[in-house]
């Protein structure tokens, strides 16, 4: 699970910002929200609120960028997002470091690199105990330097061979003090990007029965999926991402691989009332959306956390409401994430979130991108959503009154 997560110098944040999912002491509202762990608790909810091209999508693209660099590997896909407010930042490294939980164990992992070159800065991942407040340094790498120290009692593996700019972490993925640090961003960081393939919780059709239990609940009109046999060469490279048989979409579609048996599915979807059948491309963006909601709350995965950008687009915003409640009932036992931004002021209310799961993200005259929490507000609104719609809260458009675009 997501402890903390900290950017410095992406895209619009040019400074050190901190979404934490540690809960406060007075911020409960009567809600539980929350998962005990070893020695402490994190919440199970964040929310991101704030005007347009103010900075959320730029957050969740942090995460995002951050991720991909671990699991990929350093590449030029996000070459030149630095944030460009200053010119100094172009040589100026970027900073990535997460906070999480895995296998009974919380990690604190991050990086820098130079975006204007990608090139990295340096490395590092501590093993913290929360009981003592401790902190025990795994390694920590400086890699301008070429240098690679381990913590104390730690060997070097004898498998492993620093490969110039390249991250160490992927290549102490098999040791197994570090293996638990690289597949939670393998398998546990979830983020739900429409653009990209994604491996899903669910299997077809072995999962099928379960995850309609939960996708009928969105009227969506789609009765059954079933599956369409196609050659490997008809598979689009990007679904091909395990070597186990696994369900996966993308914008192409929806698609089963097997490949220990050799054998490739489109899953396609039969609409109520209709002879034909559907690709997953050819389905609404909302209702693509509510696809990977419903993977989310069919399936699961331990300890995971689940990220969405704007998790209400292309979606009725009662059918919103409904999917943060499904959420917090159906999984309310169950450790997992659910992060996401969001227009939607309709979903500010004290039944749905605690005030430490709020937050919000201001652009300032200087362009630059400021999260902060909805807990920092000392006053106590009856109507939080009224409150945050008149201003109380920032992170909302400025906009004109009528008549000053005449001048009036």
């Amino acid at each position: 699970m997501l402890i903390a997560f900290t950017v410095d110098n992406f895209l619009s944040f040019a400074c050190r910002q901190t979404l934490s999912m540690i809960p406060s002491i007075e911020a409960g509202n009567g809600l539980g929200h929350r998962v005990k762990l070893a020695g402490f608790d994190v919440l199970k909810t964040a929310v991101l609120y704030g005007a347009n091209a103010s900075g959320k999508s730029n957050f969740i693209k942090a995460i995002a960028a951050g991720r991909d660099f671990i699991v990929d590997g350093l590449n030029d896909a996000y070459r030149g997002h630095y944030s460009k407010t200053g010119s100094v930042n172009r040589d100026r490294p970027t900073l990535f470091e997460y906070t999480f939980y895995n296998d009974g164990r919380v990690f604190t992992y991050g990086f820098e690199v130079w975006l204007s070159r990608t090139k990295l800065s340096g490395e590092w991942l501590y093993e913290i105990d929360p009981r003592a407040d401790r902190e025990k340094l795994l390694f920590e790498r400086d890699a301008e330097n070429e240098r690679i120290d381990f913590g104390e009692g730690i060997l070097r593996p004898e498998n492993f061979h620093q490969e110039g700019f390249t991250l160490s972490l992927p290549g102490l993925k098999e040791t197994g003090l570090f293996r638990p640090a690289f597949f939670w961003f393998k398998e546990k960081l979830k983020i739900n990007h429409r653009e990209r393939a994604r491996v899903l919780s669910t299997r077809f059709p072995e999962d099928k029965e379960k995850f309609f239990s939960v996708f009928e609940k969105f009227d969506t009109g789609i009765v059954d999926i079933e599956e369409r046999k196609i050659a490997k060469d008809d598979l689009p490279f990007e679904v091909s991402l395990t070597d186990n048989k696994h369900s996966a979409r993308s914008p192409a579609g929806l698609f089963t691989v097997d490949p220990e048996n050799d054998a490739y599915y489109e899953m396609l979807f039969r609409h109520r009332n209709s002879d034909f059948l559907f690709s997953y491309g050819e389905e609404s963006d909302g209702t693509r959306r509510l696809f990977d909601f419903a993977d989310l709350i069919a399936n699961p995965v331990d300890h995971g956390a689940y990220i969405f950008d704007e998790i209400d687009r292309g979606i009725h915003p009662l059918l919103g409401r409904k999917l943060v409640e499904m959420f917090n009932s159906r999984l309310a036992g169950f450790p997992c994430q659910l992060i996401f931004s969001t227009h939607n002021a309709g979903l500010l209310s004290d039944d749905l979130f605690r005030r430490d799961e709020v937050w919000f993200v201001e652009k300032g005259e200087d362009n630059v991108s400021r999260l902060f929490s909805l807990d920092i507000f000392k006053e106590r609104y009856r109507d939080p959503q009224e409150a945050y719609l008149r201003g109380a809260f920032g992170a909302v458009p400025m906009l004109e009154k009528n008549g000053d675009e005449n001048g009036d």
